[in-house]
């Protein structure tokens, strides 16, 4: 009976990994896609105090950036949104499996 439990261990050690990792890839998959929705939404946040507003809105702040920096202005900062990203993601994945 030992050696059954230790297969079952290991296979649900294994089912875990794949599902942690499936949530670190899309992790990472969501931070590259919401990246430029977090960049435009903290520029929004960052001018609410200033009296010279820089942007009218979402899409106005997405177009002054890429004019002034091309799309890769629109990814400033995708290195920490994915870093952040991927250990949520696949911790809320295995949570969630291991919950229902």
């Amino acid at each position: 009976m030992c050696g059954v439990s230790k297969l079952i261990a290991i296979s649900c050690l294994i089912f875990t990994a794949e599902i942690a990792s499936s949530g670190a890839f899309t992790g990472a998959f969501m931070g590259f896609v919401n990246c430029p929705v977090e960049l435009v939404k903290i520029q929004l946040q960052l001018q609410r105090d200033n009296a010279v507003k820089l942007y009218n809105g979402a899409f106005d702040a997405t177009a002054k950036i890429y004019a002034k920096h091309n799309l890769r202005g629109l990814y400033r900062g995708l290195t920490i949104n994915i870093l952040r990203d991927m250990p949520s993601f696949a911790t809320y994945f295995c949570k969630l499996i291991h919950v229902c």
